[in-house]
């Protein structure tokens, strides 16, 4: 939704996740990659920065700092 408005793929991932974070008063633990904060990644074949769609293309989820097998 947000790209079709013309928001810029970085600006679109931030709202994903640090300012989603910070908006829900989490932003000390999660939506970061950073000291001190969850290690919940999602790894994904390609670069969102440049097509979004590449987000659909799940390598492997990191949850708590842990690879969870077989739900990618």
């Amino acid at each position: 939704f947000y790209a079709h408005l013309g928001l810029p793929n970085d600006r679109i991932l931030d709202m994903a996740t640090s300012i989603a974070a910070d908006a829900l008063g989490l932003s000390r633990t999660t939506g970061r990659i950073a000291d001190g904060c969850k290690a919940d990644l999602v790894l994904v074949d390609g670069d969102p920065l440049a097509d979004l769609n590449d987000l659909s293309a799940i390598r492997m989820v990191i949850f708590g700092g842990r690879p969870l097998e077989g739900r990618a």
